[in-house]
């Protein structure tokens, strides 16, 4: 805004007869915007640096937080040669890949097959996107990794890798091989990261009852039923943790007061999520009954400081919204990151209650059992769909780890 009116009054220059007005004006707006920069200096020194340009990454450093079954593939989607880095704890490689237009159609038409449950369609369309943008870095693998953390860019964003064939038929699918994670940048990329924050509970849970229906002028952007699969698993891992809470019919206030109290903080809601309209205002719809209904927004989420390790999303299209070149994906789950949580899990399509509710209970049993989050939720689909061959990949795929492959530390 402070940069549009400088832009306004400068192209006012030329006007004589205004020129003492508009220069007065331009040097208010100056004043302005040095102190707003002075203020974001002081106040979030990382976001100042990682801004102005000065953040570099020190790749060795990296490789020293990588173990030696863990692999980093760096995406950057050039118009005419995207590149794939790949990082391990041994060394670099940098691979050409085929130019955008090679495989941007079956991209899109990959994603479609997998959120609308088209098994033939993600076959056809994604062992060519295994051809055009992992079979150089997989192969240049040694055998012993088997967990990859993923930073993609531009459309890959939209990628779902887990459900990436790896042969022609689609028997083998990359979650067969590897336990994957999502982080938005190298520079965010923490694997050691050790929060010595005490908390008064592990786990944490919201559940919303939606009783009733909203005001007609109000225009939501999500379904309102029950989660009754959802309230049935909860119940049942909230007993896994010795200090756990599991709160119910949670007004918005309720969340923002607690939001500093667990390790772990899970949201079964539903996501209101909608191409339309601002990322600020997606939300997490939290309280439904005859008056107006209770959301909580990307705005609220970025204005709190977590201390959980870990935030679940229970909720559909929590990790899904507007991608912004250079930038990725907006969405609920990175408000939660920006927040403070180093990592979330969330979803990047409208999912299936039921199948959703079975696999984050075994994620939270796998966790607990003191695998690293990344393995946990490989372990907790590849058991889904050991228990259900015929499944299609949307039942699964589409719940997604974003952050630090890390082991949480609870009892």
């Amino acid at each position: 805004m402070i940069a549009n009116k400088m832009k306004f009054f400068q192209s006012l220059l030329d006007k004589e007869e205004q020129k003492s007005v508009v220069v007065d004006s331009i040097m208010y707006y100056k004043k302005m915007e040095g102190d707003l920069v002075e203020s974001i200096k002081s106040d979030y020194p990382d976001y100042y640096e990682w801004k102005r340009g000065n953040v570099n990454v020190d790749i060795s450093s990296i490789q020293n937080q990588l173990s030696s079954d863990q692999a980093i593939f760096s995406y950057l989607e050039d118009p005419e040669m995207p590149l794939l880095h790949v990082i391990t704890k041994g060394g670099i490689e940098s691979f050409a890949l085929d130019s955008i237009q090679f495989w941007i159609d079956d991209l899109i038409a990959f994603n479609v097959a997998i959120k609308e449950g088209g098994k033939k369609k993600a076959k056809k369309y994604g062992y060519k996107i295994y051809q055009s943008l992992l079979q150089k870095g997989l192969e240049s693998l040694s055998s012993n990794i088997n967990r990859i953390i993923f930073i993609p860019d531009g459309e890959i964003n939209e990628l779902n890798m887990g459900a990436v064939p790896l042969d022609e038929e689609m028997k083998i699918l990359m979650i067969d091989k590897y336990a994957i994670t999502y982080q938005y940048s190298l520079e965010l990329l923490n694997l050691q990261q050790k929060r010595t924050t005490e908390t008064e509970l592990d786990f944490l849970a919201f559940i919303p009852e939606y009783m009733g229906t909203p005001k007609s002028d109000n225009k939501l952007r999500c379904t309102e039923s029950p989660l009754v699969d959802s309230k049935k698993q909860l119940r049942l891992t909230e007993k896994l943790f010795n200090r756990s809470q599991l709160t119910e019919s949670a007004a918005l206030d309720d969340v923002i007061s607690q939001s500093l109290s667990a390790k772990v903080m899970h949201f079964s809601a539903h996501g209101c999520v909608s191409e339309n309209q601002s990322p600020f205002n997606y939300s997490l719809l939290m309280t439904l009954n005859d008056n107006e209904p209770s959301e909580l927004k990307v705005i609220d989420i970025y204005g709190l400081d977590m201390k959980a390790d870990l935030v679940v999303l229970g909720a559909c299209d929590s990790g899904n919204g507007q991608l912004k070149d250079g930038i990725g994906v907006y969405s609920i789950a990175r408000a939660f990151h920006y927040a403070g949580c180093p990592n979330t899990i969330a979803t990047t399509a409208v999912v299936n209650e039921k199948s959703t509710a079975g696999i984050i209970h075994d994620f939270y049993q796998y966790l607990l059992d003191g695998h690293p989050i990344d393995v946990a939720l490989q372990k907790s689909k590849l058991d889904f769909i050991r228990n259900k061959p015929d499944a299609d990949p949307f039942e699964w795929s589409n719940i997604i780890l974003i952050g630090n492959p890390t082991r949480i530390p609870i009892n």
